[in-house]
């Protein structure tokens, strides 16, 4: 083989190597962030539960809450067959 062919075989070797470096730092990347999202998920979570137990407890819904409850079976009494 030729010098001109060595340097190729050596530029395709290195090139081989940074393509793989890359593919590998992607990998851990992508990992990284699969981490991050399911932190991110599970801490929603509780936040979502705490913001509908906020929402229940709101005083108006409350009120609104009771009132249905003590006139839906009142109009189910004046319904009935």
């Amino acid at each position: 083989m030729s010098a001109y062919e060595w340097g190729q075989l050596i530029w395709q070797i290195v090139i081989i190597v940074i393509l793989g470096l890359t593919v590998w730092k992607y990998h851990q990347q992508i990992k990284v962030f699969t981490g991050q999202l399911e932190a991110m998920r599970d801490g929603v979570k509780p936040q979502n539960l705490l913001s509908i137990v906020q929402f229940l407890q709101d005083p108006e819904i409350r009120n609104a809450r009771d009132y249905v409850i003590e006139t839906v079976p009142k109009k189910n009494e004046k319904t009935a067959f």
